[in-house]
């Protein structure tokens, strides 16, 4: 898949677009007393998003393989050298908002102690370091990452993030494949998915494979079997049942490479 493509529609078609929908889904302000102004999953797509182009953003093979905190300096690539430089109010805040912001919304659903979030108020992002406080809004943020994003970030990933975008796929490939043999090992085969999920509007990666898909201990059910258009990537399989005469099996080499679970 080209940089350009992905970009097109996971950046600005899903990514946005399901921030732009959830925004005309719950409009401002809610009655009062009323909960569930979604400000949370709008700061948790912004940060995975900026996550994800920090990473593309990487340049001379960085951001590969770096150890221990891998996505948090993806994050911060973008944070520190296009989201702050657009919005100064933002400058040296990256590692707060990724740690109490970002994990505590990824892993509990819940902003850490000090960050306060809101959806309506229409203002600029404020800190007060004598209180320990931050408060922002989560349509001002959103608005102020599309902005960092088209006018400073495309450019520059469209010039030369293609290794970047082709190494995030492989990796994820790899990992994928790693956890549904771990399901081969342990005995689950299901056979219940029999369509074409991308006809029907889903998203989403689809599985990467040579000619058919085959189990250790020999051919699934002929529903299991995916066929890939010649030179296809992310967004471009066809998954349809192949009805066996007697299909090949795959000699895979066993991938040694480390996957990382960031990616």
């Amino acid at each position: 898949m080209t940089v350009d493509a992905y970009l097109k529609e996971y950046i600005e078609g899903y990514l946005f677009k399901d921030i732009e929908g959830i925004q005309k889904g719950i409009p401002m302000p809610l009655p009062p007393g009323e909960f569930g102004t979604a400000a949370y999953p709008i700061l948790m797509s912004c940060l995975a998003g900026m996550e994800m182009l920090g990473y593309l953003l990487m340049r001379d093979g960085k951001g590969f393989e770096i150890k221990p905190r891998v996505g948090e300096t993806r994050f911060l690539n973008y944070w520190d050298n296009y989201f702050s430089k657009q919005n100064t109010v933002y400058t040296g805040l990256g590692e707060i908002f990724y740690v109490l912001l970002r994990h505590g919304l990824a892993h509990a659903f819940l902003s850490k102690h000090g960050i306060w979030v809101t959806r309506g108020t229409r203002e600029d992002t404020k800190v007060n370091t004598r209180s320990r406080s931050i408060s922002l809004d989560a349509d001002v943020f959103f608005e102020e990452f599309k902005r960092s994003y088209f006018d400073l970030a495309k450019p520059v990933i469209l010039t030369g993030s293609q290794a970047q975008l082709d190494d995030f796929l492989a990796k994820s490939q790899t990992q994928s494949d790693k956890e549904f043999e771990e399901l081969d090992k342990r005995g689950i085969a299901r056979d219940d998915l029999t369509y074409d999920m991308r006809a029907r509007g889903a998203s989403g990666p689809a599985p990467i494979v040579s000619d058919v898909l085959t189990s250790a201990s020999g051919p699934r059910s002929p529903h299991d079997m995916v066929t890939i258009i010649q030179g296809s990537g992310i967004g471009m399989a066809q998954a349809r049942p192949i009805f066996p005469t007697a299909p090949k099996s795959i000699d895979k080499k066993e991938n040694k490479d480390s996957v990382d679970k960031d990616t």
